[in-house]
């Protein structure tokens, strides 16, 4: 518990996968190619206003509808 409470403190914002991101879902996956779970994740941070997802997944470096997709382990500058 004191884990999750020091990971919430350090959010800015919290985002849930929730069932009616689906439809957003599943558009991103057909446009962009990605996995269900990828897909997932990237319509939360464009649903929560996220610029930057940090990966080392989705092809990064690439933008995806505005979300910049940045490798870490490349060592490109963030936007």
């Amino acid at each position: 518990m004191a884990a999750l409470a020091a990971m919430r403190a350090l959010a800015d914002v919290i985002l849930l996968p929730v069932p009616d991101l689906w439809p957003e879902t599943q558009a991103l996956q057909t446009r962009y190619s990605l996995s269900f779970w990828d897909a997932l994740l990237v319509s939360a941070c464009l649903r929560g206003g996220v610029q930057t997802l940090h990966t080392e997944d989705m092809g990064a470096p690439r933008t995806i509808d505005g979300l910049t997709l940045v490798n870490p382990f490349l060592g490109q500058p963030v936007p």
